[in-house]
């Protein structure tokens, strides 16, 4: 389990950084639309320019930038080469027929880390914030310098470092969902709008968009059961009711990552998995059983008896689905819907297409019930951990090495116990570090201070994080007739009274109008008389277009338009710099976008227009109830005109207007991006790429300095640090601009589009 785990994490870590490295000079190079050079330049407070690039590294932003001057390179340089370098490493490691090494995935984690550090809002997700996280405790659960750890399968506080990370990410998920006090979780109602409304849905989602309502509320009412009480088997003692627990957490992954291109979050997530379902803990009472009962009384035997069953796997998987049904049967209740209103011929004679899904619990008492939950669980966790951490210790002083020599095994006995004390002492920090978030949102007990300050001093690295998935549902909320193909009837509308809701919506709730807010960008070749769309290369546009299925890769930049929607646009400063590169008819951002037919040139004017998405629907009884849902090959309520056959998308017809429009050289685009320190303008030319710096100087510096150094005597001069210094220096310079002469090599064959 443990070399599925880490190989799957360095693969995870090689599409991040291929990732990254195709998208970087669009989004963060020196013409990208937020420009890491000059953020960083920004970042650095007025006392400390000129500060060492290790004090910068380690008290403004984590990243290896600081060092493009001693390196001999550009910022982009460095950060492209540190990409391909990790895309490489990630995938070598991911196939070495070697052991997986501590040492292999510290530098995965530090090279990440470097990239998203400077990512500034296109890296900002809670999958890459959880990659990190990951990454760190899996330096902790690798064997040291490769050596195949015979300590046990696994290394047991590190096992359960990460097991408690996919808690965290799953219980801190559900009750977000409960405490944002959205309408649409509370209503068990979110899959109505989740497949329609996520960022970028795939093919799959449109179908999933028209299944029946009881289907799709029961689907919200289990999402919420595996989110709030299934995490708490990731911590059970026995591995039996663990794996329980990590297969409904892959259950759950595999059905997002069928509707939704999500990264590599869903993988990531799956992997965290694998730790769940690893034996790992010593022999003992949950192992080691006695071949037979030694004789005595009753009283005795019994004891036994019932000691042994505590012990079977299938008691704990007895226990493990028992609790799980317990808390569904707890949280959920079903119903029977008997619609008051509406033509009896829109109901289908189905029996279950009636059923119901409500919370038979408040929102609060759920709350409080998972908090009390939690509470109970600190203690015995706690000293499950402690246990696990001594009884390493125990088994690195037992170990035996094969050296003949006594000394050799001492030495190495020595290593391995200095090993798993670090090791243990750094994943218990760890442990109570990354309980901060959690206990803040799921706990009022008072933060223990050392909790406090070790999650403080954590944070620059980003080793532990807070997580929120989907709290709220987006598209929801608008006013009656403001959806997609609002009703032109003039008849009445649904207003979520008793009496609308029975006529327009399904199991006595208000009918699901979808309205995604999406932002389009027109460009005028002729001063705004006519306009024609750009299209981005994944998110919704054209209405003919299907879905993409892109994951693992994240397009950032059609993720960021899907949040720019939800926010005004003076709190998007890139996606200007975008239409400034619209505008000029080239930059680096165009790169990410599909090249049009007649190729990218120079236009007068570019605006911006919100318009309101809503897949199209399958014609069903619970479609035809949806105010002016638009149906594939059938008018829609309301009259709305059937869709074609081909059509994946409805709009609206009468968008509002999200950015007015704006010459290249309007003065106030100008000053609003120079406020942001963000450059005025894209040069009217692309620069080319920097000059790889030069490749064979640097190997000849390293043995320039080397050997012939030592024998003149250069040693005494310059001291063993010193020389130590120069030849590190040269080593990292001649890495630096052999992977810069790849990148090179690489962009020069592919010109094309992301």
């Amino acid at each position: 389990m443990r070399e599925a785990f880490l190989r799957g994490l360095a693969l995870v870590y090689a599409v991040a950084f291929a990732s990254f490295y195709v998208q970087y000079d669009g989004l963060l190079g020196h013409d990208g639309l937020l420009p890491a050079d000059a953020w960083l330049a920004s970042q650095v407070p007025p006392g400390a320019r000129d500060a060492s690039p290790l004090a910068l590294y380690a008290r403004v932003v984590p990243t290896f930038a600081w060092a493009r001057a001693w390196l001999g390179c550009s910022t982009d340089q460095l950060h492209r080469g540190v990409a391909l370098g990790g895309a490489l490493f990630g995938a070598l490691v991911s196939v070495a027929a070697v052991p997986t090494s501590s040492l292999a995935f510290l530098a995965l984690q530090l090279g990440y880390l470097s990239c998203v550090s400077v990512g500034q809002t296109f890296f900002s997700f809670q999958w890459d914030a959880l990659l990190l996280e990951v990454g760190a405790a899996a330096v902790l659960y690798a064997a040291p310098l490769g050596r195949a750890a015979r300590l046990g399968s696994s290394f047991a506080p590190a096992a359960w470092l990460l097991r408690f990370i996919l808690f965290k990410l799953m219980l801190m998920a559900g009750l977000v969902k409960l405490q944002s006090r959205c309408a649409t979780w509370t209503a068990l109602s979110a899959l109505d709008y989740h497949f329609a409304t996520q960022c970028l849905p795939t093919p799959l989602a449109w179908l999933m968009h028209s299944l029946p309502p009881p289907l799709l509320r029961l689907g919200v009412g289990l999402t919420l059961v595996i989110e709030i009480a299934a995490p708490f088997l990731l911590l059970a003692p026995h591995v039996a009711a663990r794996r329980v627990g990590g297969a409904l957490q892959l259950c759950l992954q595999a059905l997002i990552s069928a509707s939704g291109n999500y990264a590599f979050f869903n993988a990531l997530t799956a992997l965290l998995a694998l730790p769940c379902c690893e034996a790992d803990a010593p022999a003992g009472w949950c192992q080691h059983t006695h071949a037979r009962d030694p004789p005595g009384h009753l009283l005795r035997a019994a004891g036994a008896r019932a000691f042994r069953l505590a012990r079977s796997a299938e008691a704990w998987v007895a226990f493990a689905i028992g609790f799980v049904g317990a808390s569904a049967g707890a949280m959920l209740e079903l119903g029977w819907w008997e619609p008051a209103g509406g033509p009896p011929a829109e109901l289908p004679r189905a029996w279950w297409s009636r059923l119901t899904v409500t919370l038979a619990m408040p929102p609060r008492q759920i709350e409080a019930a998972a908090q009390s939950a939690l509470r109970a669980c600190a203690l015995p966790f706690a000293t499950l951990v402690l246990t696990s951490s001594a009884s390493e210790l125990r088994h690195a002083w037992r170990e035996d090495g094969v050296a003949r020599s006594l000394l050799v095994r001492r030495a190495t006995r020595a290593g391995r116990v200095a090993h798993a004390a670090a090791a243990g002492a750094l994943a218990c920090a760890a442990l109570l570090g990354g309980a901060v978030p959690l206990l803040t949102v799921a706990s009022s007990l008072p933060l223990p201070r050392a909790a406090r300050a070790l999650h403080s001093a954590s944070g620059h690295w980003r080793l532990n994080s807070g997580y929120g998935l989907f709290r709220t549902m987006t598209g929801v909320g608008r006013p009656p007739g403001v959806g997609i193909g609002a009703l032109a009837d003039g008849g009445p509308r649904p207003s979520g009274s008793a009496v609308d809701a029975d006529r327009y919506g399904w199991g006595g709730l208000p009918p699901s109008i979808v309205g995604r807010r999406e932002v389009v960008l027109e460009l005028s070749y002729d001063n705004g008389s006519s306009w024609r769309e750009v299209h981005f290369a994944h998110k919704p546009g054209a209405l003919c277009r299907r879905p993409s299925v892109i994951a693992p890769h994240q397009p950032r930049l059609d993720w960021q338009m899907w949040f720019a929607a939800l926010s005004p646009p003076e709190h998007n400063p890139w996606l200007l710099r975008l239409m400034q590169q619209l505008l000029n008819g080239e930059g680096p951002a165009l790169a990410l976008l599909p090249r049009p037919d007649a190729g990218w040139s120079r236009c007068t004017h570019a605006r911006a227009l919100l318009y309101e998405y809503d897949f199209t629907r399958i014609p069903s009884p619970w479609a035809r109830r949806v105010p002016g849902a638009v149906l594939v090959g059938e008018a829609g309520p309301s009259g709305a005109p059937p869709a074609r056959a081909e059509q994946w998308w409805a709009r609206t017809e009468a968008p509002s207007t999200y950015l007015a429009p704006f010459a290249l050289d309007d003065a106030r685009v100008g000053a609003y991006l120079a406020s942001r320190g963000l450059p005025a303008r894209t040069r009217a030319r692309a620069a080319p790429r920097e000059a790889p710096p030069p490749l064979w100087p640097r190997a000849l510096s390293g043995l320039r300095l080397g050997t012939p150094l030592a024998l003149s005597g250069g040693v005494r001069a310059r001291g063993v640090r010193g020389c130590a210094a120069v030849g590190l220096r040269a080593a990292a310079q001649f890495a630096i601009a052999l992977v810069v002469r790849l990148d090179g090599a690489i962009s020069a064959l592919s010109r094309g589009p992301v």
